[in-house]
C-alpha cells in the first residue's frame, strides 16, 4: 500500500481515495482473470473468474466469486478526524472485518434469484 500512495501521489500530487484503491484492485483482478483466460473475450474471462487469486492493496490472496462477482476484500471501519500532517480527516481506531464472513452465502444468492423471477 505504501509503494502506491508514494507512485500515487507522485503522479497526482495528492492522496489516492478509497476509490484509487478499490480501481486499482479491480483493475489488477481484471488483469489477472485475463492472464488465467489467455484472452479478453467475455466468455474467456467469466470462465476465468472465480479461478483466480490476486494480491491487491487491501490484501493479499483476493478472490472473487464466479455466481455474483462478489470480492471478499476486507472492510475497514473507523473514525473520520483531523490527524496531524493531514490537510483531510483521515480514519483512526481502525477496526477490520475480513470480506468473506460478510457476503451473502451462495444459497441466499440463489434463492433470492429465483423469488425475483
Amino acid at each position: 500500500m505504501t509503494g502506491f500512495i508514494e507512485a500515487y501521489r507522485a503522479e497526482f500530487k495528492e492522496y489516492p481515495t478509497d476509490w484509487a484503491i478499490n480501481a486499482y484492485d479491480g483493475l489488477k483482478f481484471y488483469a489477472a482473470a485475463a492472464e488465467k483466460a489467455g484472452s479478453v473475450a467475455p466468455d474467456a474471462l467469466m470462465a476465468a473468474v472465480g479461478e483466480v487469486t490476486f494480491d491487491g492493496l487491501r490484501e493479499a490472496g483476493l478472490k472473487v466469486r464466479a455466481m455474483d462477482g462478489q470480492m471478499n476484500a476486507p472492510v475497514y471501519v473507523g473514525k473520520a478526524g483531523k490527524v496531524d500532517g493531514y490537510d483531510f480527516p483521515i480514519l483512526t481506531e481502525v477496526e477490520k472485518f475480513e470480506g468473506a464472513p460478510l457476503m451473502p452465502s451462495e444459497d441466499f444468492i440463489l434463492k433470492a434469484r429465483e423469488a425475483a423471477k
